[in-house]
């Protein structure tokens, strides 16, 4: 009997154990979806990344970065986005979505585009946030998104 009270106290701690740990005062990223992986003109390529926050104030900047396979002289382009204000709440998890048109214009996606025009375009994302104190995330990145002509 000692021995399965011992065995279920293990188990107990262990998991109160990971559960404290996913929850930093840095924020911390997961990749969790892209809608797809090749995109045709026109098409609206949507990200959702997971984050979990102790403290809750991831409410400062999420960088993205684009990294092209096909054009090194535009290997970086690094965009700061503004996250909206949102009451913080300790223990926060969620989700950011993050959308782009690809080379169309409509109104509210910021447009996306290839370095060049004869060719398809591979390239792969890059995210991290900093928080209101000016913890930074872990930097994840997407698999690659090939832009077809």
């Amino acid at each position: 009997m000692r021995t399965k009270i011992l065995i279920v106290f293990l188990i107990v701690t262990i998991v109160a154990a990971c559960k404290k740990d996913q929850y930093t005062t840095a924020p911390q990223l997961t990749f969790n979806s892209v809608n797809s992986t090749s995109l045709q003109k026109g098409d609206l390529l949507t990200f959702e990344i997971g984050f979990t926050d102790k403290e809750g104030d991831v409410q400062d900047t999420m960088w993205i970065q684009r990294i092209s396979k096909i054009c090194p002289s535009d290997v970086s382009r690094t965009i700061p986005y503004p996250i909206p204000n949102f009451t913080a709440v300790s223990y926060l998890r969620g989700t950011f979505e993050v959308s782009y048109a690809y080379n169309l214009i409509n109104a509210g996606y910021p447009v996306i585009g290839t370095c060049v025009a004869s060719k398809n375009d591979t390239s792969y994302f890059r995210f991290w946030i900093k928080d209101l104190a000016g913890h930074t995330s872990d930097t994840i990145s997407s698999p690659n998104i090939t832009f077809q002509k």
